[in-house]
């Protein structure tokens, strides 16, 4: 479910892009402090199969002054698929003082429904079954310039996953998760929405303690590393990335990953997964 977020997210990251040159009257040379824009979305994979819904964006300064800091976003995508999933979200990533804070918060609400492989009790066999999954999730996290390039922070993430699986070949799950986490930034990006050269790489320790309402304790590790060649003239970019998810300790059946999403994203049907999952 996490990469759905991550998708949405993305998505509109991308969108973005394409709105952020602001055209400027012939009579005045003040750039506006806001931009909104509605996009519609359209996707199939043969998991969720044909995916549609809209959008909405605006992109603004927190501080009019302040023209150091990338522009903040406001956003929100509201998705139906024709498996009869949903997915609405609504997020605000923010940039101010003088480009040195980064704040994120985010909201997520969806059905999803899709497939695993179960094998049988010897493991020599297997087919897919169908499960459903009712998520709700909400995110806050800020991060602070400590070096030119390098941010450090902090964020807490909630999670409430409730999943019933097709002829209970695995009992219904319903579960509540309190997440802290510690983040390092190396960003040298030209731009934040479309970057054509510069590294962007993360390392994230995620922690699942018992003291924070949790039902056991448990860990995961997310590195990334992506860097940016520029192309003709500056018009066209090639990028290159790593991603590392690793899981430590009892790791939710909701939180394990799967081949697909914002990684390897060609693979949809989710028979694969487990507690971590390296991508080049």
């Amino acid at each position: 479910m996490k990469h759905l977020l991550s998708m949405s997210i993305a998505m509109l990251i991308c969108f973005s892009a394409m709105a952020q040159e602001q055209k400027t009257d012939s009579t005045s040379t003040k750039k506006k402090n806001v931009e909104l824009s509605l996009m519609p979305y359209i996707s199939y994979n043969r998991n969720l199969e044909f995916m549609m819904g809209a959008v909405p964006m605006m992109m603004y300064r927190v501080d009019a002054e302040d023209t150091t800091s990338p522009k903040s976003m406001l956003g929100g995508s509201a998705v139906w698929t024709t498996n009869k999933s949903y997915f609405v979200g609504l997020f605000n990533r923010m940039y101010f003082g003088k480009g040195k804070w980064r704040l994120n918060m985010a909201f997520f609400n969806g059905n999803k429904i899709s497939q695993t492989w179960v094998t049988d009790e010897a493991g020599l066999d297997g087919s897919f079954y169908d499960y459903d999954t009712k998520i709700t999730m909400l995110l806050l996290g800020v991060q602070r310039q400590v070096i030119p390039h390098l941010f450090a922070g902090l964020s807490y993430t909630y999670a409430h996953y409730d999943t019933e699986f097709e002829d209970d070949v695995r009992p219904t799950s319903i579960s509540s998760t309190n997440s802290l986490s510690i983040i390092t930034n190396w960003d040298s990006r030209s731009s934040v929405y479309y970057p054509t050269t510069g590294i962007n790489a993360k390392a994230q320790w995620i922690t699942f303690q018992e003291w924070m309402g949790n039902d056991i304790n448990a860990n995961r590790i997310f590195t990334e590393f992506n860097t940016y060649f520029p192309m003709a003239h500056g018009r066209d970019v090639l990028a290159a990335r790593y991603s590392g998810k690793f899981g430590v300790g009892d790791i939710l059946f909701q939180q394990q990953q799967t081949i697909g999403g914002k990684d390897i994203r060609g693979y949809s049907q989710a028979q694969f997964r487990g507690d971590g999952l390296i991508a080049v």
